[in-house]
Protein backbone atom coordinates (compact mmCIF):
# COMPACT_ATOMS: atom_id res chain seq x y z
CA UNK A 1 0.00 0.00 0.00
CA UNK A 2 1.29 3.34 -1.03
CA UNK A 3 1.18 6.17 1.54
CA UNK A 4 1.09 9.35 0.38
CA UNK A 5 3.54 10.74 3.57
CA UNK A 6 6.21 8.16 1.93
CA UNK A 7 6.30 9.77 -1.47
CA UNK A 8 8.44 13.09 0.16
CA UNK A 9 10.84 10.33 1.86
CA UNK A 10 14.25 9.22 0.52
CA UNK A 11 13.24 7.51 -2.00
CA UNK A 12 9.77 9.58 -3.22
CA UNK A 13 10.27 8.83 -7.55
CA UNK A 14 10.80 5.08 -6.77
CA UNK A 15 7.56 4.91 -4.34
CA UNK A 16 5.43 6.63 -7.15
CA UNK A 17 6.85 4.15 -9.72
CA UNK A 18 6.20 1.28 -7.70
CA UNK A 19 2.69 2.33 -6.39
CA UNK A 20 1.62 3.05 -10.21
CA UNK A 21 2.63 -0.69 -11.17
CA UNK A 22 0.33 -2.22 -8.19
CA UNK A 23 -2.87 -0.59 -8.92
CA UNK A 24 -5.26 -3.09 -9.52
CA UNK A 25 -8.58 -0.97 -10.87
CA UNK A 26 -11.48 -2.48 -11.57
CA UNK A 27 -15.30 -1.12 -11.58
CA UNK A 28 -16.64 -3.50 -9.14
CA UNK A 29 -13.88 -2.03 -6.32
CA UNK A 30 -14.73 1.47 -7.13
CA UNK A 31 -18.75 1.27 -6.79
CA UNK A 32 -17.94 -0.60 -3.64
CA UNK A 33 -17.68 3.20 -2.17
CA UNK A 34 -21.34 5.14 -1.04
CA UNK A 35 -19.72 8.45 -2.07
CA UNK A 36 -19.12 7.10 -5.58
CA UNK A 37 -23.01 6.00 -5.75
CA UNK A 38 -23.67 9.36 -4.38
CA UNK A 39 -21.71 11.27 -7.00
CA UNK A 40 -23.16 9.36 -9.83
CA UNK A 41 -26.34 10.06 -8.69
CA UNK A 42 -25.74 13.85 -7.81
CA UNK A 43 -24.88 14.43 -11.82
CA UNK A 44 -27.62 12.17 -13.12
CA UNK A 45 -30.21 15.26 -14.64
CA UNK A 46 -33.29 13.75 -13.64
CA UNK A 47 -35.80 16.10 -12.12
CA UNK A 48 -38.73 14.70 -10.47
CA UNK A 49 -39.12 15.91 -6.75
CA UNK A 50 -38.47 12.36 -4.92
CA UNK A 51 -35.30 11.88 -7.02
CA UNK A 52 -33.73 15.55 -5.98
CA UNK A 53 -34.66 14.34 -2.43
CA UNK A 54 -33.14 10.87 -2.71
CA UNK A 55 -30.28 12.92 -4.17
CA UNK A 56 -29.75 15.41 -1.57
CA UNK A 57 -30.00 12.02 1.14
CA UNK A 58 -27.46 10.27 -0.34
CA UNK A 59 -25.29 13.36 -0.71
CA UNK A 60 -26.07 13.96 3.06
CA UNK A 61 -25.53 10.38 3.68
CA UNK A 62 -21.78 10.31 2.49
CA UNK A 63 -21.05 13.54 3.91
CA UNK A 64 -21.97 12.59 7.59
CA UNK A 65 -20.15 9.62 6.97
CA UNK A 66 -17.12 10.98 5.38
CA UNK A 67 -16.97 13.78 8.29
CA UNK A 68 -17.43 10.98 10.95
CA UNK A 69 -14.53 9.04 9.71
CA UNK A 70 -12.38 11.79 8.80
CA UNK A 71 -12.80 14.51 11.55
CA UNK A 72 -15.39 12.87 14.80
CA UNK A 73 -13.61 9.46 14.57
CA UNK A 74 -10.58 9.57 12.64
CA UNK A 75 -9.65 6.12 10.82
CA UNK A 76 -6.89 5.47 8.76
CA UNK A 77 -8.95 4.49 5.19
CA UNK A 78 -7.43 1.78 3.08
CA UNK A 79 -8.45 2.62 -0.90
CA UNK A 80 -8.22 -0.64 -2.04
CA UNK A 81 -8.91 -0.22 -6.12
CA UNK A 82 -5.59 2.47 -6.16
CA UNK A 83 -3.70 0.60 -3.40
CA UNK A 84 -3.55 4.14 -1.46
CA UNK A 85 -3.73 4.79 2.52
CA UNK A 86 -5.40 7.79 3.35
CA UNK A 87 -4.90 9.22 7.19
CA UNK A 88 -4.50 12.32 8.85
CA UNK A 89 -4.39 15.43 6.57
CA UNK A 90 -4.81 14.28 3.32
CA UNK A 91 -8.20 11.68 4.30
CA UNK A 92 -9.57 14.70 5.72
CA UNK A 93 -9.00 16.83 2.21
CA UNK A 94 -10.24 14.15 0.13
CA UNK A 95 -13.22 13.40 2.00
CA UNK A 96 -14.08 18.05 1.86
CA UNK A 97 -13.48 17.46 -1.96
CA UNK A 98 -14.98 14.15 -2.46
CA UNK A 99 -18.60 14.40 0.07
CA UNK A 100 -18.80 17.85 1.76
CA UNK A 101 -18.13 20.17 -1.42
CA UNK A 102 -21.24 18.09 -2.45
CA UNK A 103 -23.39 18.84 0.20
CA UNK A 104 -22.50 22.42 0.12
CA UNK A 105 -23.43 22.92 -3.46
CA UNK A 106 -26.52 21.12 -3.41
CA UNK A 107 -27.28 23.41 -0.06
CA UNK A 108 -26.66 26.42 -1.48
CA UNK A 109 -28.35 25.86 -4.82
CA UNK A 110 -30.53 23.82 -4.71
CA UNK A 111 -34.46 23.59 -3.46
CA UNK A 112 -34.36 20.89 -0.99
CA UNK A 113 -38.46 19.61 -1.46
CA UNK A 114 -39.93 19.07 2.06
CA UNK A 115 -40.51 15.44 3.30
CA UNK A 116 -44.00 15.01 3.35
CA UNK A 117 -44.53 11.57 4.62
CA UNK A 118 -42.72 8.05 6.50
CA UNK A 119 -43.02 6.02 2.75
CA UNK A 120 -41.29 8.90 0.96
CA UNK A 121 -38.65 8.43 4.19
CA UNK A 122 -38.17 5.22 3.20
CA UNK A 123 -38.29 5.88 -0.39
CA UNK A 124 -35.39 7.92 0.02
CA UNK A 125 -33.24 5.77 1.95
CA UNK A 126 -33.62 2.84 0.11
CA UNK A 127 -30.20 3.43 -1.67
CA UNK A 128 -28.30 3.29 1.68
CA UNK A 129 -30.23 -0.30 2.68
CA UNK A 130 -29.33 -1.68 -0.43
CA UNK A 131 -25.60 -0.80 0.20
CA UNK A 132 -25.55 -1.76 3.43
CA UNK A 133 -27.18 -5.11 3.20
CA UNK A 134 -24.54 -5.47 0.10
CA UNK A 135 -21.43 -4.32 1.23
CA UNK A 136 -19.22 -5.03 4.22
CA UNK A 137 -19.52 -1.52 5.43
CA UNK A 138 -17.03 -2.88 8.69
CA UNK A 139 -14.44 -4.00 6.55
CA UNK A 140 -14.86 -0.85 3.54
CA UNK A 141 -14.70 2.24 6.40
CA UNK A 142 -13.66 0.40 9.70
CA UNK A 143 -17.13 0.89 11.06
CA UNK A 144 -18.70 -0.68 14.18
CA UNK A 145 -22.62 -0.69 14.57
CA UNK A 146 -21.98 1.89 17.76
CA UNK A 147 -20.33 4.13 14.70
CA UNK A 148 -23.08 3.39 12.21
CA UNK A 149 -25.69 4.30 15.32
CA UNK A 150 -24.23 7.30 16.09
CA UNK A 151 -24.16 7.98 12.74
CA UNK A 152 -27.81 7.51 12.69
CA UNK A 153 -28.41 9.84 15.45
CA UNK A 154 -26.58 12.78 13.89
CA UNK A 155 -28.48 11.79 10.78
CA UNK A 156 -32.28 12.51 12.61
CA UNK A 157 -30.64 15.18 14.38
CA UNK A 158 -29.78 16.98 11.26
CA UNK A 159 -33.22 16.18 9.69
CA UNK A 160 -35.12 16.94 12.83
CA UNK A 161 -33.24 20.32 13.23
CA UNK A 162 -32.15 21.51 9.46
CA UNK A 163 -34.04 19.98 6.78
Amino acid sequence: MFRPKDFFGFHGKETLQNWYTSIRFSWKEFFSYYSTWAIVCFFIPFQTRLFQFMKFHMILHASLGGAYISYIYPKILHVHYMNIILDGFLLQVVDFFAHQVFLIFLCQYQNRPVLCNLVEFCIVNTPLVIYLCHFNVGYRYGLRIRDMLFLFIIYIFFLFFFA
